[in-house]
């Protein structure tokens, strides 16, 4: 009986529906909503990549993720200068750039 049950919850679990809807780039400043300011960064020059449906700032090594990149700066390898706030990642969170609310772009 027990297997049976156990085989149940597998079968409900794995039929479970998914949110698979993309993350809308143009969604404000309030989608990092709670993170403490790390430290401000000004005039650092980046490079525009997109990956899944998001839109980083790539300097050197660095990945930024704004909330928020203007319509116009939406084009893959775009240079800008930028100056924002880098803000925290959680230390339970593994993230493909670092959270930043934009100040500037140029």
């Amino acid at each position: 009986m027990i297997k049976y049950i156990f085989a149940f919850a597998v079968l409900l679990a794995a039929c479970s529906p998914k949110n698979n809807t993309p993350i809308d780039p143009t969604i404000g400043n309030d989608c990092f909503e709670g993170r403490k300011v790390e430290k401000s960064i000004e005039n650092v020059a980046v490079t525009v990549m997109s990956k899944m449906n998001r839109y980083y700032l790539v300097s050197g090594s660095t990945h930024y993720e704004p909330c928020e990149l203007p319509a116009k700066y939406r084009e893959e390898d775009m240079e800008c200068t930028i100056s924002a706030d880098v803000l925290e990642i959680f230390p339970t969170e593994r993230r493909a750039g670092t959270p930043i609310i934009l100040k500037t772009i140029k």
